[in-house]
């Protein structure tokens, strides 16, 4: 319409000179009010009270205001038919209309920051993440966008942080001091004061001499070690936490002889002292879970790795398409999608109302929003809980709204427990004889029965051989037992075969495979491993 290359026709001529300027388009709520009187004989107190009434959307109410108009505009020589129409789109509006003042801004400032999100991305989103630091829930819907946008998220570090987030490309951003959970604008500052002027610190004792005791105490330097803005600093995270009390304790001792103008052997002063060191042994390191219970906490987000690379090898048994190349299961000519199963970590829950929920799904590769609508949410939402790890069910297609990719239409979710217990098939376990088998046999049995075989190998220092219980021995496998057996000493290998799911809809099968008659005994199973080795 702009360009002329569609024509704008008015119901009457006297709305031409109010909807001009909006190319027929009812857009302001003024434009409403000047309608009714020019039209429809309205003052301007009457119309601003029709526009309340459209507004509030009452039946009763617009149906009294529809006479008003009607009877107004038949005094104008508006014929009745007409005055319908144009009171038709006058109600139209008010789904949507706001006053001028209030549109225009925001249209505005809408235009304005699309611009800058479009040729800027990074400058842009490190505005928009340091101007929610503090909340952390609203950060983390934040990265996401980030990570949608294809950006960088360079992790937090003492030695590089500024206390905002900082933009430094046009793709990567610097995770600033300032959003890291429970450090607060005096620690960072400090932090950041001290490294301008003294350059970087060189491990966790010189840290904690540097800067301002009275903002760097033990709680943020924990945190900044759980975030991961110390590495470097030492071997590991285990060690550097594991130094915390004695760069503490260093650092102490430095400050007390500082104040006493005392010096060393060598003239130096005393925090610079060789024998200023830290002394803690270099620590094994935390495990991929440890590490991310930490960023999670202190971060609101994963920076090591993902949850879900943990249980990998279960996942790619059990659907095979990562969620990264969900993408590749669209079959061409069905333009409506394909149904498939993924599997993730459910890393929000967003509902609208109780007609309709949005989950976003991720793994290792990547991420999916699966939308559920009221009868699938209410049936599956026990199972779509934050940091949960699921399988589900549906309809994947082409996402043309939210910058491409993929989209999913959930129907069926089972938790990951669930899908192990319904489509483990055999557990393999590598046993060293040498401690006995009693304790491996008690640590299966609360897992019984089920439906799950299990396969024994039996290690000594000069054999191997491989022991099948009988039926009766069929277990319910789960992630906790997973645990339980790979803590053991005992046992030196865990290795859980799963069948691929076919449909997450399909029949459950039983739990008992045998009958009573053919189960065997914990003590006639350790008997007969005991003469088979």
């Amino acid at each position: 319409r702009k360009h002329g290359r569609q024509t704008v026709d008015y119901l009457d001529a006297r709305m031409e000179p109010i909807l001009g300027p909006t190319y027929g388009i009812m857009v302001y709520q003024e434009q409403v009010m000047q309608i009714a009187q020019a039209l429809g004989g309205y003052s301007l107190g009457g119309a601003d009270l029709l526009r309340r009434a459209m507004g509030k959307k009452k039946p009763e109410e617009m149906a009294i205001q529809r006479e008003i108009f009607r009877d107004g505009a038949l005094a104008n020589g508006i014929q009745a038919p007409v005055a319908d129409a144009v009171f038709d789109q006058m109600e139209k509006f008010a789904g949507y209309g706001f006053n001028k003042s209030h549109a225009a801004a925001y249209a505005l400032l809408a235009y304005q920051t699309a611009w800058l999100k479009t040729h800027y991305p990074a400058d842009f989103m490190a505005a928009v993440l340091s101007s929610d630091m503090d909340k952390t829930d609203k950060l983390v819907g934040f990265i996401d966008e980030a990570r949608t946008m294809k950006l960088v998220l360079a992790p937090p570090h003492v030695n590089a942080s500024a206390y905002p987030f900082k933009a430094l490309d046009d793709r990567r951003i610097a995770y600033g001091l300032g959003a890291i959970r429970g450090v607060g604008q005096g620690a960072a500052e400090a932090i950041i004061e001290a490294r301008t002027n003294g350059g970087d610190f060189r491990d966790l004792a010189d840290q904690c001499r540097r800067v301002d005791s009275s903002k760097l105490n033990k709680r943020v330097l924990e945190t900044l070690v759980n975030a991961g803005a110390c590495d470097g600093l030492a071997d590991n995270r285990a060690t550097l936490m594991a130094q915390v009390p004695e760069a503490m304790r260093l650092a102490e001792q430095d400050h007390a002889n500082r104040a006493a103008g005392q010096h060393d052997m060598f003239g130096m002063p005393a925090g610079d002292s060789p024998t200023m060191r830290l002394s803690t042994p270099v620590q094994p390191d935390w495990t991929l879970r440890q590490k991310l219970a930490g960023e999670r906490e202190t971060l609101g987000w994963y920076l090591s790795g993902h949850p879900t690379e943990e249980h990998r090898s279960l996942l790619e048994q059990l659907v095979g398409t990562p969620i990264g190349r969900a993408e590749s299961l669209l079959k061409p000519g069905e333009g409506r999608g394909s149904v498939a199963v993924l599997a993730g970590l459910v890393t929000d829950v967003r509902r609208r109302g109780d007609a309709m929920a949005f989950v976003p799904l991720e793994d290792w590769t990547g991420r999916i929003e699966a939308s559920f609508f009221r009868e699938t949410w209410l049936e599956n939402a026990p199972r779509l809980s934050r940091d949960r790890i699921v399988l589900i069910e549906g309809l994947v297609s082409n996402d043309h709204f939210n910058g491409g990719g993929v989209q999913m239409r959930g129907r069926t979710v089972l938790d990951l427990d669930e899908a192990l217990a319904r489509y483990g098939q055999v557990l393999h376990l590598l046993v060293d004889i040498e401690h006995g088998i009693d304790g491996v046999l008690a640590a299966l049995k609360p897992a019984r029965p089920g439906q799950c075989q299990v396969r024994l190998r039996l290690r000594t220092p000069t054999a191997e051989g491989d022991v099948v219980p009988d039926p009766g021995w069929c277990i319910r496998p789960s992630l906790a037992l997973l645990d339980r057996l790979r803590d053991r000493i005992d046992i030196l290998a865990v290795d859980l075969r799963l069948r691929r799911v076919g449909s997450l809809a399909e029949s459950h099968f039983a739990t008992t495979p045998a009958s009573a008659s053919f189960q065997e005994s914990e003590d006639d199973l350790a008997l007969r491993l005991a003469s088979e080795g």
